[in-house]
């Protein structure tokens, strides 16, 4: 599954990347997230590893992240993966002006299990209204400095 999404950040750009680069503040606008751990490479650039980590419903999740290219702000090319998903993700970041910036994602959702290929088959809105949120999130720690690392389901 495919699909793009893009969102308007009322900030310069340059603020925006600072933001969206800095690992220590994904707790801030990536709900469910508990802890970044460092695999290998500089975190952010290409060739890195990350692992995420997560926790909804009392359920935890781990996914890592490799970064294949990062070339910002004109593009990251990421491949996130986890039990039965990989998630191949490319962001761009475009000035509108010196004030504001559009934030576009392209997605691509390739699942590796049976389980996963019938969530995706039959709840693809479930897949972009998660990107669209973690992005909203985003757009409100970096425009208000609302966090939501202390919110509960």
């Amino acid at each position: 599954m495919k699909y793009k999404t893009t969102i308007e950040i009322q900030k310069p750009i340059n603020t925006v990347l600072t933001k969206w680069k800095a690992y220590g503040e994904l707790k801030n606008w990536q709900k469910g997230l508990e802890s970044v751990e460092h695999i290998k490479g500089r975190p952010g650039e290409t060739g890195s590893k990350m692992r995420l980590n997560y926790r909804f419903d009392n359920n935890q999740h781990s996914i890592t992240e490799s970064i294949a290219n990062a070339n910002l702000p004109e593009m990251q090319h990421t491949i996130y993966s986890s039990k039965g998903l990989r998630h191949i993700k490319m962001d761009t970041f475009e000035s509108i002006d010196e004030n504001s910036c559009k934030w576009i994602c392209n997605n691509e959702f390739v699942p590796t299990n049976f389980k996963m290929y019938f969530l995706i088959l039959f709840m693809p809105k479930t897949f972009k209204k998660q990107t669209l949120s973690y992005m909203t999130a985003f757009k409100n720690y970096v425009e208000k400095g609302i966090s939501i690392a202390h919110e509960t389901d």
